[in-house]
């Protein structure tokens, strides 16, 4: 399940640490937020002749980098049961899609 970017951040306060799924979803919001940046249309700058894109062109990779970081925290999780089982899997999912290696 992947909540909207701006829905998501909540879980970061109720105990990340607590469940493989917990982290799970605070990296899938994080990559969602990623995407956001990364996909939203360059906008003119009047009077600049610069094109932006958000806050910074870099933010979205900012965003990646923290998804890859909460995604390697649930894969290191143990599995201890069925919904740690559903999370890891997506977990893995997810780090195939962040381009990281998953053993």
């Amino acid at each position: 399940m992947v909540l909207p970017a701006g829905r998501c951040l909540p879980w970061r306060q109720a105990e990340p640490g607590f469940y493989k799924a917990n982290r799970l979803k605070i990296a899938q919001c994080y990559q969602r937020l990623g995407k956001v940046v990364q996909e939203s249309p360059r906008i003119p700058v009047p009077g600049h002749g610069l094109m932006v894109r958000g806050p910074s062109d870099a933010a979205g990779h900012g965003q990646t980098d923290e998804a890859k970081k909460w995604t390697s925290q649930a894969l290191g999780m143990p599995v201890a049961n069925a919904d740690d089982k559903q999370a890891h899997a997506e977990t893995v999912q997810l780090a195939k899609q962040l381009g990281m290696p998953v053993t």
